[in-house]
């Protein structure tokens, strides 16, 4: 999995060959088709490791704050960070995702993580009374990642020149805002 992801990174998907990756595993050509069928299922492999990582890397520590701001501040952070420690993967899979209807599939499964966390939180802070019950937890979680995912790979992937710093507090405040929390100008 390591050598097919230095392989991805370095080539793209679209000139990733599976002689590549077996040189650079180390294994003989052949024996590659002992664990995967092809180029696309080798990529989905590699592709769910990634998110789960980011997932992982993304996750408030246990001893964050329970201040809902701090911790949206504190994802979003990860997020951002987690795009730019794994740019080549983003550009690639989201360049794979636009001619396979497998692949497309693939790259809205693995945006689902970061989505359903996004909506328990949401359905967690509306039962708390702290975020605005009156929003679709769904699709405010769905547009908020949205937002998120997509700064992110402007900054982070695409070298978009904005100042973190200032990203993330605009990206913050407009989770905060929309989710109901009226004194977040004033912490950010």
């Amino acid at each position: 999995m390591d050598a097919a992801r230095k392989v991805f990174d370095r080539d793209g998907f679209f000139d990733a060959r599976i002689a590549d990756i077996a040189d650079m595993a180390g294994v003989a050509h052949g024996s590659f088709y002992t664990y995967f069928e092809g180029k696309e299922q080798i990529f989905r492999a590699v592709a769910e490791q990634v998110a789960e990582e980011i997932l992982a890397q993304s996750q408030p520590p246990e001893d964050a704050p329970q201040d809902p701001l701090a911790r949206i501040e504190l994802t979003n952070r990860a997020y951002l960070a987690s795009q730019g420690r794994n740019r080549r993967f983003f550009d690639t899979l989201n360049q794979v995702a636009t001619f396979s209807d497998e692949l497309s599939q693939l790259r809205r499964d693995l945006r689902r993580h970061f989505v359903d966390r996004a909506v328990a939180g949401i359905r967690h802070g509306q039962a708390a009374g702290v975020f605005d019950a009156s929003l679709d937890a769904e699709a405010t979680g769905n547009a908020l990642c949205a937002m998120v995912e997509h700064m992110s790979y402007l900054v982070a992937v695409l070298g978009e020149p904005l100042e973190e710093a200032r990203v993330l507090d605009t990206m913050s405040l407009i989770w905060a805002r929309t989710l109901g929390l009226t004194d977040a100008s004033s912490s950010l």
